[in-house]
């Protein structure tokens, strides 16, 4: 049955499948909405940076879940 109405979901966009692809998205994100997505760990950062990017995290999110390995 057709409604007339269209799903936003019924043309979902293919998901990036590498960091090139992840970057271009991050990318975009940013300048047409102003939204930053970056991890503390990116290379391309300082130091200080990342602890910024860090605290605003946890500001925002609370703590990083820790990983454990058995």
């Amino acid at each position: 049955m057709h409604n007339g109405y269209r799903s936003s979901l019924s043309r979902t966009p293919s998901a990036p499948t590498n960091e090139d692809e992840m970057e271009l998205m991050r990318r975009a994100a940013w300048k047409k909405q102003g939204v930053l997505n970056v991890s503390p760990s990116d290379h391309r950062l300082t130091w200080p940076e990342k602890e910024l990017v860090k605290q605003l995290g946890e500001k925002l999110y609370g703590s990083i879940m820790e990983v454990q390995h058995d």
